[in-house]
């Protein structure tokens, strides 16, 4: 069964050992033509493993699928398949037997995407990466991994952080110029902006909305707030009382002006950009279809033709349902 792929120990042990001599017997068979090793019968692996007897692993090709816990065929796939990418092709093989592992095609697509860039990605990184994946791969032998995207993969795990612990990877670098104005100088502005009751959400989506990326401290919001509350009583400033609703989220973003302290670039693509795009995604809805992040990315993959944005880019300035209410609500 292919669930022995995700044990752990010596189980875990004996199955790479098992994939590194299937590999490198078939390979010797085929002189190297990964195509040819594919073909390898069982009975002519089983020989030529005797002439390799002091590597480790399975003496035979029957041995072999026992530790793997395929049949040879896909025994053979896996074990010529990149190891880079060798977690997809498990992916594939799961799905294909009709016992998916979308847990583990999470982890091998992030695991993979680090390993092509030289470290643990960011979700705008990882789209990227995985789309050339895809693509190079579609273009090789005329069929993609189907790598999920980083709001799938935030989706499953919960956050972006969860799914690269779950992954076994460290935290993802900082992008560059991460310097920028101190949050609490942000959430002052917001407020006299806004007038509305500063919450973390909140402050992002003002944020993202004028093309500005928080620093790091906003982690600790506590903090944020103690500072904010001071900068304003040092101003006489009052604290704002009325909380905000999803209409002032729509206004915030429709609204789409920068912070005044803020000196850090813009993002990637401008909120009008996102806009634009979320009512070109609405045109392409049907009746009864639900306008979702999930079915918008597969919607972007299905139509190319529509130019959609990326969904790491609508996570840049803010909620996807509250960018879609923004830029599908009737204009006065």
């Amino acid at each position: 069964m292919i669930t022995s792929l995700t044990s752990s120990g010596s189980v875990a042990f004996r199955r790479e050992a098992a994939l590194a001599i299937v590999r490198q017997v078939a390979l010797t068979i085929s002189a190297g033509d990964v195509d040819a090793a594919q073909t390898v019968s069982m009975r002519a692996w089983t020989r030529a493993r005797a002439l390799v007897a002091n590597a480790a692993g399975p003496a035979t090709a029957q041995g072999a699928c026992a530790a793997i816990g395929l049949r040879w065929a896909d025994t053979l796939t896996l074990a010529l398949a990149d190891p880079a990418t060798r977690g997809v092709a498990a992916g594939r093989l799961a799905e294909r037997q009709g016992r998916p592992s979308p847990d583990g095609l999470v982890r091998h697509a992030l695991r993979a995407v680090a390993f092509e860039l030289g470290h643990s990605p960011r979700p705008d990184d990882y789209d990227a990466v995985a789309t050339r994946l895809d693509r190079d791969r579609a273009a090789r032998f005329g069929s993609a991994f189907g790598l999920p995207c980083a709001a799938t993969i935030q989706d499953r795990a919960g956050s972006w952080q969860r799914a690269l612990d779950g992954a076994g990877l460290p935290p993802a670098p900082p992008p560059p110029s991460q310097a920028g104005p101190a949050p609490a100088l942000l959430c002052d502005r917001m407020i006299d902006e806004t007038g509305l009751v500063p919450t973390k959400r909140l402050l992002e989506h003002w944020c993202r909305a004028g093309g500005v990326q928080l620093g790091r401290g906003v982690r600790d919001w506590a903090q944020v707030l103690r500072d904010t509350v001071e900068l304003r009583r040092a101003a006489a400033k009052p604290w704002p009382t009325r909380r905000a609703t999803r209409a002032d989220y729509a206004r915030i973003s429709r609204a789409s002006v920068a912070p005044a302290v803020s000196t850090r670039r813009p993002a990637v693509r401008p909120v009008e950009d996102v806009l634009e795009s979320l009512r070109r995604y609405a045109a392409l809805l049907t009746p009864g279809e639900r306008p979702t992040q999930k079915h918008y990315h597969a919607t972007k993959r299905a139509r190319p033709e529509a130019q959609l944005v990326a969904h790491s880019t609508i996570a840049r300035h803010g909620r996807f349902q509250d960018l879609y209410a923004a830029a599908t609500a009737p204009t006065r």
